[in-house]
């Protein structure tokens, strides 16, 4: 058998193990249709050191912030949070990772593209959790959020962010107006006070999740 057939065997198992995934994923996807009452989780993007480094330090003080409130109020309130970090980029800076690590209901994954549904380990963590709607924050706003925004949408998940938790580094500042405009006509974008909308809806009545916590604590994070 030559090389290039030996490449091209391996190629197709990758692909047949890709298919069956995504296969066992929409049957997921298909029951979530079904449900009527909405189940919530959190996603915190790319929010490493390697990207906030570039941002204006207020800016990225605002933003810390504000995901802080978001995290607290999701631990306490049975909505899980998936942190999400881009390859190769170090990992979510520790004011963050500390409050994800408080959630009964927490996970970590590594993506390779702008689009984090790209990863399917994102999509099966969120079918895992029957999540249907996703309250996003993160960076950058024009890059990373908002092609993981259109992804999610793509798989029929409901999405949500507002502009107190996403945000652009000095050298997209100028797309950031442009990218809060695709949020609000897509119905995407909460707008008022993080407390007056986001907090009051952002909480999951009577949901058991099975807890990972015991599991994860001990082994670091998970890939």
């Amino acid at each position: 058998m030559s090389e290039s057939s030996k490449v091209s065997d391996k190629k197709l198992w990758e692909w047949v193990r890709e298919l069956t995934g995504k296969s066992e994923t929409y049957n997921k996807r298909k029951y979530l249709h079904e449900k009527k009452e909405p189940v919530y989780a959190v996603m915190v993007v790319d929010m490493q050191e390697r990207f906030l480094k570039y941002f204006r330090p207020e800016l990225k003080e605002s933003i810390i912030k504000n995901q802080i409130k978001v995290l607290r109020h999701s631990a306490e309130n049975n909505v899980p949070a998936l942190a999400v970090e881009f390859e190769d980029e170090g990992k979510t800076i520790t004011e963050i990772y500390e409050e994800i690590i408080k959630n009964n209901q927490y996970d970590s994954v590594i993506k390779k593209d702008e689009n984090a549904f790209k990863t399917i380990s994102v999509l099966d963590k969120l079918c895992d959790w029957n999540v249907t709607d996703i309250f996003l924050m993160g960076v950058n706003a024009s890059a990373c959020i908002r092609n993981t925004a259109a992804g999610a949408r793509k798989y029929g998940f409901n999405v949500a962010t507002t502009i107190d938790v996403i945000g652009d580094d000095t050298g997209m500042e100028r797309e950031t107006y442009k990218t809060i405009n695709w949020f609000y006509f897509r119905n995407m974008l909460k707008e008022g006070k993080l407390e007056d909308t986001v907090l009051k809806t952002l909480r999951n009545n009577s949901i058991y999740y099975p807890s990972q916590k015991s599991l994860q604590q001990g082994a670091g994070r998970v890939s």
